[in-house]
């Protein structure tokens, strides 16, 4: 593997530190910046665990749901699979894994719907914009980017420290 190929060690700690930078960015009220850097983090979580043998295409680069599923979501299925066969207790597996399931479902709804990565090439009026549609739906228009903006950070925190948490699967 050459120099300039990022290793999964690399993806998490630049997932970290992108974490880091947008609650900064947001604390200090500069929302489109955070916006952009918050699905970063979550983004090269995901990097984290795609083999890199594994295909993903130009559309896919930059695409969190297709990340999710040729990295993570592949390894938490086989994880999953792999303890029912062995004969775990279903009922608390189960359990546990709808639960896990629903959390990583909801975020990444929130992350894929509040996050681009063209977004870095976006003014702030068109960010704005953007924002505004999502509150409408909501029916809250009270301050759209700055909820936007700490939604996808709940997102990105919830998705590091899933990361964190399951980087042992990462041989």
């Amino acid at each position: 593997m050459g120099d300039n190929v990022p290793r999964a060690d690399d993806y998490f700690e630049a997932s970290q530190s992108r974490f880091q930078e947008a609650v900064s960015l947001y604390k200090n009220n500069f929302y489109v910046g955070a916006a952009y850097l918050a699905g970063c983090p979550i983004e090269a979580t995901f990097w984290a665990f795609v083999p890199p043998e594994r295909e993903l295409g130009q559309r896919g680069r930059h695409n969190l749901q297709q990340l999710y599923e040729a990295g993570l979501g592949e390894r938490i299925d086989a994880r999953y699979r792999e303890r029912f066969r062995s004969g775990a207790s279903v009922g608390e597996h189960a359990i546990k894994l709808k639960d896990l399931s629903r959390q990583i479902s909801a975020n990444l709804t929130i992350a894929s719907t509040r996050w681009a990565n063209s977004y870095r090439y976006y003014p702030e009026s068109r960010i704005l914009n953007i924002a505004k549609k999502l509150a409408r739906r909501k029916k809250d228009s009270k301050d759209p980017l700055k909820r936007t903006v700490n939604e996808l950070l709940d997102a990105s925190k919830f998705f590091v420290g899933l990361g964190i948490q399951k980087r042992a699967w990462i041989v």
